[in-house]
């Protein structure tokens, strides 16, 4: 592989892991209500799917955009409309309140912040 891709693709892959995207919120908001051992099915989940991206690039699937410009239409208005019910999902779903019962005024300790 030549230098350039090399490092395009460790660019990728460098922004792609330390984002905070949706992967690492859902993995944060599962880690934080299910715990860390509950959350490795979905954190090897994640894993295996980015590594199936990088190798579908590495492949050259990206070539068919350009060898068939309909197909970056396409994937344009797809990944928009599916943003779009994404966003209804959420803008519609039911209101849930968090109470804390024991210690309303209590914040968490420095340590736990820390974990």
């Amino acid at each position: 592989m030549e230098l350039s891709l090399f490092l395009s693709l460790f660019g990728f892959l460098w922004v792609a892991a330390i984002t905070p995207g949706p992967n690492n919120m859902l993995l944060t908001t599962s880690g934080a209500n299910f715990g860390f051992v509950r959350t490795i099915p979905l954190m090897l989940g994640i894993m295996f799917g980015m590594q199936i991206m990088l190798l579908l690039i590495a492949f050259g699937v990206g070539n068919l955009i350009i060898l068939y410009p309909a197909l970056h239409l396409f994937l344009k208005i797809a990944g928009s409309a599916y943003l779009l019910w994404l966003a209804w999902k959420i803008m519609t779903a039911a209101y849930e309140s968090l109470e804390v019962k024991d210690h309303p005024e209590k914040t968490l300790p420095l340590w736990q912040g820390a974990v």
